[in-house]
């Protein structure tokens, strides 16, 4: 059995997490918060917070660059996947500024 290092799969997939814990947010603060509110207005507060979410993760891996190869190789971060996972964040921020 592969040992795990949890810490390092953690930091390993931080970027990953912000943008989910973001999504859960805008989620949470669509429902509770702005129910009541004009649906401009909803889609306005969602998309700026999950635009920060997406900077989040961003400036996260581009201020920790990582480098790693966890599970013998079945997760590794290398500085052209980190590249790749910038420009999908881009485009998903460009994405949320055209809705």
């Amino acid at each position: 059995m592969i040992p795990i290092n949890y810490a390092q799969l953690a930091e390993f997939a931080l970027p990953e997490i912000i943008v989910s814990a973001t999504a859960l947010i805008v989620l949470v603060v669509d429902i509770f918060i702005l129910r009541m509110h004009q649906m401009r207005v909803r889609f306005i507060v969602a998309a700026a917070l999950a635009s920060t979410g997406c900077v989040g993760a961003i400036l996260q891996m581009v201020l920790a660059p990582a480098r790693a190869s966890i599970l013998d190789g079945m997760l590794v971060a290398s500085p052209l996947t980190q590249l790749v996972q910038i420009v999908v964040l881009i485009l998903a921020i460009l994405t949320l500024l055209l809705s």
